[in-house]
């Protein structure tokens, strides 16, 4: 499955994501820019950075970013 017609999507090099701490809790961050926030438990936010890399996904998707009813990954 590919990407839907009026999703709104983001590409992202997966090899150069990380971790990191922002005020509201932990991040996703690509070259130090927060791609989504996951909350206050950093080990949470290393395992769906380990899953995005294991599955080689490098595109984020949200269906009405401004507030997601879903959020998925692609390759």
């Amino acid at each position: 499955m590919g990407k839907l017609a009026g999703d709104d999507y983001t590409h992202f090099p997966n090899y150069r994501m990380g971790v990191t701490e922002r005020n509201s809790g932990w991040a996703l961050t690509v070259d130090s820019k927060p791609l989504l926030l996951l909350g206050p438990n950093r080990a949470n936010a290393e395992q769906a950075l380990a899953i995005i890399r294991d599955y080689n996904f490098n595109n984020i998707c949200f269906i009405d970013r401004r507030n997601p009813a879903m959020i998925y990954f692609l390759r």
